[in-house]
């Protein structure tokens, strides 16, 4: 039987090929939000919580920041715990995102994951031969 394509609701196939997968299925013009949320899946949401936590490691302070990104956090939180899709207002849900910005975007993110997956990969590699000369 042939290797299945990369889907991007695959939750056994590595972040990057889901991401590879997304990306190649973005629509030419636009996606609501919602449709973006929907495409990445719970591990999209483990990927929104990461990039919100990246707020609280600059050293600078900004009034507000935190509890905006605190409460973000919070949502998507309470969202997995339940085993639901994340609530968004309607009106967030569905405003229109521009396609041909997103793509840059996501591709360069892609770069990100890839080089994060091939270290991931390579740390447990590297244990397992140092305990196999131990």
């Amino acid at each position: 039987m042939p290797p299945r394509p990369p889907s991007a609701h695959d939750p056994a196939a590595p972040l990057g090929e889901q991401l590879a997968a997304i990306i190649a299925q973005l629509p030419a013009d636009k996606l609501s939000l919602g449709e973006l949320l929907d495409a990445f899946g719970d591990e999209g949401l483990l990927l929104l919580t990461l990039l919100l936590t990246l707020v609280f490691l600059i050293p600078v302070s900004i009034p507000g920041v935190s509890t905006v990104f605190g409460a973000a956090i919070l949502l998507v939180g309470v969202s997995r715990l339940f085993g639901r899709a994340l609530w968004l207002p309607a009106r967030l849900k569905h405003k229109p995102l521009p396609a041909d910005r997103l793509r840059p975007g996501l591709t360069a993110g892609l770069a990100w994951v890839r080089r994060m997956e091939r270290v991931s990969r390579a740390a447990p590699a590297a244990r397992v031969r140092r305990r196999a000369h131990d």
